[in-house]
């Protein structure tokens, strides 16, 4: 998700992320992890999200195998 600066401050994305966390609660889904750039990381701890440490390995371009 993304919101154009132009937008921001206006609940777009908290919004957004509120639905997003209903829909995978619904799902019933355990938890949800997610790529955060800088400036998202108030929006997200504001729902609660924590921050870790993880990496990521895609298979589809790792030609070091």
């Amino acid at each position: 998700m993304y919101t154009i600066k132009e937008y921001r401050g206006n609940g777009f994305a908290t919004l957004l992320t509120n639905e997003a966390i209903g829909w995978f609660s619904s799902k019933d889904v355990d938890t949800i992890r997610l790529l955060v750039s800088k400036d998202a990381f108030k929006l997200y701890e504001k729902f609660g999200f924590k921050v870790t440490d993880e990496m990521q390995l895609d298979l589809r371009f790792n030609f070091n195998l």
